[in-house]
């Protein structure tokens, strides 16, 4: 990838594993890992610890290439669904300290005009204006199941949202939608774009999308297709001039354009975007041809494909969750789409898909799904990659000071960091339309604004040099990699990592046996009591009197919502009902008891080590006498738990830790 670079250049470059199979390395479930490109600096300062890297593109196509020529017009837009229980109104502008997903990071961070969901309050998140633009780039946000999403009549924090990812269809079916709201926008005012879908006319096509009780005949897929393909058809006349034959003067629509993003049931929701997509398509010309990779009304036929599909660990687990012996987590709208569309038929709908994932989550009911197809190999186009840490290590969410963990005023000791700037960097290299620094920009476009990130979004890309040297560490110590001490930058643009060896699972595997290791260290043996990130830890809503109190206040607030929907509803015109958009509810209490909770775990961890133990109340590092400590089995054969390590790969003491922003 060719980029214009930060300067200075950052010390040391971040190597990254993992798993993938492209169609030419050796047969299935080897391993290979992601590109990854060299970090550059910018030397801003937050609270006096400096440490950014951002690179991009010259003009919202990525790569560092420029866009079409004048005379053609390709549409760019992003989609962003977000994890579960993840919400950018509240991580971003309501939660103290804010803690958004890189999924909200990214949204951010993209060129574009459009919507996010959930922000009702559009003062908050000023976009991109479509002159500035050129009316080419959109980008639309949707927030996680289980929280508000009030454009889709989904106005409140739900428990079903966060079980069973109920919703979900409609936040996909939504996703759709916003093809016909570009395309509207663009055909209806050719200058200004403001002619888009109405919230109402959108309410009414999701009814009619959606899978029905009371229409058993039909599922989910007709009523997807018949619904979708009435408003392209209403629109071809429109849309004829812009296509066929434009105004002297203006530019030709040749295309469209899609970069999908997602984390967790988010990721399993932008796969099943792809999959719905694909059967929008126009039917084959002819039995045995593949349909053609298009949108067809009146004719005419706009190319479209998905450039990009970044996934952050996925899980599905829609509807019953795997922990019932009968169910996998695969209901409703995961059925079925977890598959991306096959080669065969679809090969170049998708250009590039990276899976990066979670080494060290324990899954249970939310287990993984893989990119690999039913057969053990890869798509051509995807890589899948393993990361250390958990679930929201890779997609973002843990706020700083979590648990007494990435302790700073920055966003730059979370674990999280490093996956944002990989999926940032292998966006870029798709094209992805992203913002970027200014400095990175040619001198001729420095004056356009919407080109850059501004001073807080260039904050939340923020990375520590101890949080780069710490993932170098666990590189070498658990990968048996080697982090060079200087390299060509020209070289590192293009760096492509050798095969790792062996399954998905068989990486998993490997890591999760590190991890645990650390949790007999810190939970069995008792050592999580002297750390400085359990002394840390918050513990203010542990008593029942505090928990209660903090319970009424997050209640009140609620129910000062819910009188602030009255009048909402009260001031809308009743012609207009339709398109009232509610104000979103206040997120379910969650108490600030981490300390405690940390304890509990530890004592539960213990128990089960030890094989019935259970740990005293004051002292969780001291053994009850006559116990035999249980054999460590391989863990102690192969030597992973005879140190003690504040963090995975780290090999500084505790002692020397003590006062370190991050211990572990």
């Amino acid at each position: 990838m060719k980029s214009a670079l930060i300067s200075p250049l950052l010390a040391g470059l971040l190597l990254l594993t993992g798993c993938a199979q492209p169609a030419a390395r050796a047969g299935g479930g080897t391993i290979d890992a992601i590109n990854h490109t060299k970090w550059a600096i910018n030397h801003f300062s937050v609270n006096g610890q400096s440490g950014i890297d951002i690179i991009g593109p010259f003009q919202g196509g990525g790569a560092g290439r420029r866009v079409e020529p004048p005379c053609c017009k390709t549409l760019h837009i992003s989609l962003f669904f977000d994890g579960t229980g993840n919400n950018l109104n509240h991580d971003f502008f309501i939660a103290n300290p804010k803690h958004p997903t890189n999924i909200a990071r990214l949204f951010r961070a993209t060129i574009g005009d459009g919507t996010a969901g959930g922000v009702t309050d559009t003062k908050k998140m000023p976009l991109d204006g479509v002159k500035d633009s050129g009316g080419k780039y959109f980008k639309f946000y949707i927030p996680g199941v289980g929280t508000p999403f009030p454009e889709v009549n989904d106005p409140d924090y739900s428990t079903m949202g966060l079980v069973g990812a109920v919703k979900g269809e409609d936040r996909i079916n939504w996703a759709l939608l916003r093809i016909i709201d570009v395309l509207m926008r663009l055909s209806k005012d050719k200058e200004n774009n403001s002619i888009k879908l109405s919230e109402g006319a959108s309410r009414e096509s999701l009814k009619k999308m959606g899978t029905s009780w009371n229409r058993l005949w039909f599922g989910g897929s007709h009523n997807r297709y018949e619904e979708f393909t009435r408003l392209l058809n209403d629109l071809a006349s429109d849309l004829k001039p812009l296509i066929i034959q434009p105004e002297p003067g203006k530019p030709k629509l040749t295309g469209i354009k899609l970069y999908v993003y997602g984390f967790s049931r988010g990721a399993a929701a932008a796969r099943t975007f792809v999959r719905w997509l694909s059967e929008l398509l126009p039917p084959p010309a002819a039995e045995g041809e593949k349909p053609p990779q298009c949108l067809q009304t009146g004719g005419m036929q706009l190319p479209v494909s998905v450039e990009f599909l970044g996934l952050l660990d996925t899980v599905a687990s829609v509807g019953v969750a795997h922990v019932v012996p009968v169910a996998d987590g695969h209901m409703s709208w995961a059925d079925g789409t977890m598959e991306l569309p096959d080669d065969e038929t679809y090969g170049g709908l998708i250009k590039k898909c990276v899976h990066l994932v979670s080494g060290h989550e324990q899954r249970l009911c939310f287990p993984l799904d893989s990119v690999r197809r039913a057969n053990g190999k890869y798509p051509p186009f995807a890589t899948e990659v393993v990361y250390p840490g958990m679930h929201s290590d890779i997609g973002g969410g843990y706020p700083p000071g979590d648990q007494g963990k990435a302790n700073a005023k920055h966003d730059g000791y979370l674990l999280s960091q490093i996956v944002l700037h990989d999926l940032y960097s292998s966006a870029f290299s798709a094209g992805a339309p992203l913002k970027v620094n200014k400095f990175s920009l040619p001198e001729s476009l420095r004056k356009d604004s919407w080109r850059a990130l501004d001073a807080e979004q260039i904050r939340d890309f923020v990375a520590a040099p101890e949080l780069i040297s710490r993932f170098n560490a666990w590189r070498e110590l658990t990968l048996g990699q080697t982090t060079p001490k200087t390299f060509d930058p020209e070289a590192a643009s293009h760096y492509e990592p050798p095969a790792a060896g062996g399954s998905l699972e068989t990486v998993i595997a490997e890591q999760m046996a590190w991890i645990t290791a650390w949790r007999i260290d810190r939970y069995a043996r008792g050592s999580m009591l002297k750390t400085p990130f359990y002394q840390r830890a918050t513990n203010t809503e542990a008593l029942p009197a505090a928990r209660k109190a903090a319970e009424e206040v997050r209640d009140e607030k609620q129910a000062a919502v819910l009188r602030a929907r009255q009048n909402q509803i009260a001031n809308q015109p009743p012609d207009r009902m339709d398109e009232l958009v509610l104000q979103p509810g206040v997120k379910d209490f969650d108490p600030k008891m981490d300390q405690t909770q940390l304890f509990d775990a530890a004592k539960e961890f213990g128990k089960d080590y030890h094989d019935g133990y259970r740990i005293p109340d004051i002292r969780l590092h001291r053994h009850a006498a006559g116990l035999r400590r249980q054999p460590l089995g391989r863990f102690r054969r192969t030597g992973i738990a005879k140190q003690h390590r504040c963090a995975i790969g780290d090999k500084t003491p505790d002692d020397r830790r003590a006062n370190s922003p991050t211990p572990a």
